[in-house]
């Protein structure tokens, strides 16, 4: 069981974004993986959500696979299974002293990018420092697109051992069947890298 966290942000203009994040959700549920949650907008909201009531269709305990993490200073934006107090108390910057990783990058296996702004862009810098697979899906454009970027330079130091550069470059596909990502997404759920 991997344990995928799926960071960023949407704006609520995006048409059908959140058809991808449900069929996200439905394979993380499926393929018995664990989701990790930053509790801290809409996004975040609709992911504990679907992964919540997938398991509930399935007969399974949802706070034994949603574990959720809000900073100290925040109100989390839902109630859908296990949720934290993280010990990190700056989760948007990286000049903290003795460089607390928040909870939600240190226990992932997977980060999964989706849109973002500056936060995204942060997140996915913490993930590089503890050495965490990002796959950008660049579709929404925001930080994603960027991320992908920088990731796809470094490809052949971080990902060509796991996977073949063509296959990560599926993350960049243009196309208006959000399911069509998905489903391509959904290799990277049963085969993390």
């Amino acid at each position: 069981m991997a344990k995928f966290l799926v960071i960023g942000s949407l704006e609520s203009a995006e048409p059908n974004s959140q058809e991808l994040l449900e069929y996200l959700a439905k394979e993380i549920a499926d393929q018995g993986h664990h989701l990790i949650n930053g509790c801290r907008n809409e996004m975040d909201r609709v992911m504990a959500k679907s992964v919540y009531e997938r398991l509930m269709e399935k007969g399974i305990d949802p706070s034994k696979r949603i574990t959720c993490y809000v900073s100290p200073n925040t109100p989390p934006v839902h109630e859908f299974g296990t949720i934290l107090k993280s010990r990190c108390f700056n989760w948007d910057s990286l000049a903290t002293p003795g460089l607390d990783i928040p909870e939600t990058i240190q226990l992932a296996d997977v980060v999964i990018v989706i849109g973002g702004t500056e936060g995204t862009k942060c997140a996915a810098n913490w993930a590089r420092i503890v050495r965490k697979p990002l796959l950008p899906l660049t579709i929404f454009g925001g930080s994603s697109a960027e991320i992908f970027e920088e990731e796809l330079r470094d490809f052949d130091t971080k990902y060509s051992d796991h996977i073949d550069k063509s296959e990560y470059e599926i993350l960049n596909q243009i196309s208006s069947d959000l399911t069509k990502i998905a489903k391509d997404t959904r290799s990277y759920l049963k085969n993390k890298p």
